[in-house]
């Protein structure tokens, strides 16, 4: 698929989250990794129009960076959600709230106490 992955620092997205935000503009940002690009090719076709619309594509996998190296096209960082996602917290303590959707009352419940208990400025809305 031709989806393009923005070749973005942790820093460089934590700027752009600001100006979104600073500016009034809600923005989706999506991770890629050679598994989503590979659906978005084969079975998920919908996958490439969600892709091209997002503001930001963050690489989440080593295959990108390979597939990068291959066609001759920058090396965007590899930024995994999984452990970005900590630096994302402290990043927006104190400054933004964040919106915890999906899951169980009792995932919720144990997911914000654990937010809390690291991150005690952390706004939940």
């Amino acid at each position: 698929a031709n989806i393009e992955i923005d070749v973005l620092s942790k820093n460089d997205i934590e700027e752009n989250v600001s100006r979104f935000i600073y500016g009034g503009k809600r923005a989706t940002i999506l991770y890629a990794n050679a598994h989503t690009i590979q659906l978005a090719n084969r079975e998920e076709r919908w996958l490439i129009p969600f892709y091209r619309s997002v503001e930001m594509v963050i690489c989440d996998g080593i295959g990108i960076q390979i597939a990068a190296r291959l066609t001759n096209q920058p090396v965007p960082e590899k930024i995994p959600y999984n452990i970005w996602f900590w630096d994302f917290l402290r990043f927006i303590e104190g400054k933004f709230s964040i919106f915890l959707l999906g899951g169980s009352s009792i995932a919720i419940d144990s997911t914000v106490s654990r937010f809390r208990k690291q991150y005690p400025n952390l706004q939940i809305a």
